[in-house]
């Protein structure tokens, strides 16, 4: 991490921000942040009047290197100081303009929401898909069992959600693959999206690679910060 000579306006105003960002996330009618997922738009709206209104902005610069895309983001202040945070990495899945934008944007989000001190992750979303130790160990439900723990509008709900896994990964993008069965963030609908890909392992293993890759991702961002 680099920064100003001095950061103790900027870090002042940061965490009165920060307050103002967190009641945001609180508030269950504010649906962008119950999962890891949220829209960057949508982060953008939950954090922007917070930010300005304290005398900061942020800067974020993209750049990629051997197939994959890193975004180095910058929080300023009025005062001139400023912050520039390690670059967070993420690979492409596909090598296309598609496969590009959909890092591109991920790498956005995660990076913006770590430099603000947003928590990327509750704990249904940490559990969502496999992530996590403890969601490793769990046997897989069975799917009448899995079916009879959701009401039939929200198991019409995941099935939509398994059915854009597929058709994302069919399109070769398996980050928005990844990201559409993560934000699925209920227990049992998390079995019931696991039951409706039991036929497409090729989407299960794509989830799971993407898992993993953002958990290097994240290590090797942290081991770099610190």
């Amino acid at each position: 991490m680099n920064r100003s000579d001095s950061i103790a306006a900027l870090a002042a105003s940061l965490a009165k921000a920060q307050g103002q960002i967190e009641g945001a996330v609180k508030d269950k009618s504010n649906p962008a942040f119950r999962s890891r997922y949220a829209d960057l738009g949508a982060v953008w709206e939950a954090i922007r009047h917070p930010l300005s209104s304290h005398g900061l902005s942020v800067l974020q610069q993209l750049s990629t290197e051997d197939n994959r895309v890193a975004c180095t983001t910058m929080i300023l202040h009025a005062s001139g100081e400023w912050i520039e945070f390690a670059p967070f990495v993420v690979p492409v899945s596909k090598q296309d303009a598609q496969g590009f934008g959909s890092a591109a944007t991920y790498c956005r989000r995660y990076s913006l929401m770590a430099s603000i001190g947003i928590a990327p992750v509750d704990d249904d979303g940490e559990a969502a898909v496999g992530r996590g130790a403890q969601q490793s160990k769990q046997p897989e439900a069975k799917p009448a069992q899995a079916a009879r723990d959701v009401a039939p509008a929200r198991a019409a709900i995941v099935r939509r959600v398994a059915d854009a896994c597929i058709a994302a990964h069919a399109a070769g993008d398996e980050w928005k693959c990844y990201e559409e069965a993560c934000s699925v963030t209920d227990p049992e609908e998390r079995l019931l999206l696991w039951d409706y890909l039991h036929d497409h392992s090729k989407v299960r293993s794509a989830i799971k690679r993407m898992r993993d890759a953002e958990q290097a991702t994240e290590k090797a961002a942290e081991k770099a910060a610190a």
